[in-house]
């Protein structure tokens, strides 16, 4: 978007002012007390649950609710409120949240930044307190469950149907999660906008901050988490509505800061295995930087990677701690659903001079299952390759095996050997430091196929990188 429509859009969006000016909001989503919900007459078009038959209700309903939310602001800003209704404004900003992972100081734009504490704290007002629970409806696009778009859920014969292969994940393992945005919903069930193929059921509790606008729509305030039923009864499921597949979930509402407790918790038990393993101290090894829809899919990806290292039996026990134990003064090994070196595409990295590993928790072909051979326990395992790379052959230096011209031959003479066992789309002819790196992943995979093709594919490499590590008595 130019800088010219920026301006435009953020002109049609002045400071918001509440009648007697902008009410401080609470912080929370919803207050659990009675008494502090606004105290207002029964609606007769009010119902928790509207079902198509409800329609006119809930249109009623939706109109009273915005015709009050509307009379709570001065005449000057009464047209904020119905440039919200076209959703055009809240979009933009909303795409600026997500960015910043739906932490609203994390926008650098000061001025994009008070829009949105307004329209947050507009959100957040008494009017618009739910007085029971109530349900509403609420849509995901295919990027916002991970995906990069919606033909990675669906089936490869043109038929337009979700291909439960594919999503798998989602169905079985999406059960809470962290909503990035204000987010839209509505009073009824609805086919969603397209590439929208994942709606949730989403019960409110009483006393929850919605924002009616007007035509059935409502607007969730930020700080907002789901957690999704998995019971039998309620399990994720695939519907059909207006022709077109949806998968369903029921969902309650509830505090981002439930979700971000269960995160924290989880991080401690990874570092203390790690720290268990390594024989250390307690010093915080492993980070989970989880902010997404799929944060319990991506708890799951950063334990399952932990603790197939911790019970790896191939790899030196030395080389991790001397290797882990460089991260301990950055942020260490961070497992994180955001975009990595700005592509949704990347697996993870190995940053030298910060002495950081990275790894994509919700990489979308772990998602659809494309890579069997590829899980995060393999990302990790090659992003360990570039560490002893650098902090031990290297001696924090360089990278030896860019800067070594025997290794150099080696690379050039067995690159094209290494089939998609071992690696994914001739990665390892890249260069030097990443055919040195999946030659690593494979000859200390705990899975003995890994091992044993490698050292037929690339026996020169096995025998440079097991020479290497003896010299420094890893062996």
């Amino acid at each position: 978007m130019s800088k010219k429509r920026t301006k435009k859009l953020l002109a049609l969006m002045p400071p918001l002012i509440i009648s007697g000016g902008l009410v401080s909001a609470n912080t929370h989503i919803y207050a659990a007390e009675d008494h502090y919900i606004e105290k207002r007459s029964p609606n007769i078009n009010f119902k928790p649950h509207y079902e198509p038959r409800d329609k006119v209700k809930a249109e009623a309903y939706s109109k009273e609710r915005y015709s009050e939310w509307r009379k709570t602001l001065q005449l000057s800003h009464q047209k904020e409120l119905e440039e919200f209704q076209k959703k055009i404004n809240l979009q933009y900003l909303n795409k600026k949240l997500e960015l910043a992972r739906g932490n609203i100081e994390n926008i650098k734009d000061s001025t994009l930044k008070q829009q949105l504490k307004q329209i947050d704290t507009m959100i957040k007002q008494p009017v618009n307190r739910t007085k029971e629970k109530q349900i509403i409806y609420t849509h995901f696009t295919a990027e916002e469950l991970g995906f990069i778009n919606e033909s990675q859920m669906k089936k490869d014969d043109g038929s337009q149907q979700l291909d439960e292969n594919k999503i798998e994940n989602v169905l079985r393992y999406y059960e809470y999660g962290i909503l990035r945005d204000l987010k839209f919903g509505n009073l009824m069930m609805k086919k969603g906008d397209k590439g929208q193929h994942f709606v949730v059921k989403l019960e409110l509790p009483s006393g929850t901050y919605l924002g009616h606008l007007g035509d059935g729509q409502v607007i969730l305030p930020s700080e907002c988490a789901i957690e999704i039923a998995n019971k039998q009864a309620d399990k994720p499921k695939i519907i059909i509505v207006d022709g077109k597949q949806i998968i369903k979930v029921n969902a309650k509402l509830v505090q981002k800061a439930e979700i971000q407790e269960k995160i924290k918790e989880r991080e401690q038990v990874l570092n203390d295995d790690i720290n268990k393993l390594l024989n250390n101290d307690g010093s915080k090894i492993v980070k989970l930087d989880i902010e997404e829809i799929s944060a319990s899919y991506s708890m799951k990806q950063a334990h399952e990677a932990i603790t197939s290292l911790v019970n790896n039996k191939f790899i030196p026990k030395e080389i991790l701690k001397d290797g882990l134990l460089k991260l301990k003064s950055k942020d260490g090994l961070v497992f994180t659903d955001g975009v990595l070196k700005e592509s949704s595409n990347i697996g993870g990295f190995y940053s030298p001079k910060d002495k950081n590993i990275y790894i994509k928790t919700n990489l979308s072909h772990h998602l659809t299952n494309q890579y069997l051979n590829f899980d995060v326990s393999h990302h990790l395992l090659h992003e360990l390759g570039h560490l002893v790379d650098v902090e031990i052959l290297g001696k924090g230096l360089k990278y030896l095996s860019a800067n070594d011209e025997y290794f150099l031959s080696i690379y050039k003479e067995e690159k094209s050997n290494i089939t998609n066992l071992n690696t994914v789309h001739d990665y390892a002819q890249e260069s030097t430091i990443e055919f040195f790196a999946e030659v690593f992943k494979s000859m200390y995979s705990s899975n003995v196929k890994y091992r044993e093709s490698i050292r037929k594919e690339a026996p020169e490499a096995v025998k440079y990188i097991e020479d290497k590590l003896k010299e420094y008595n890893y062996l």
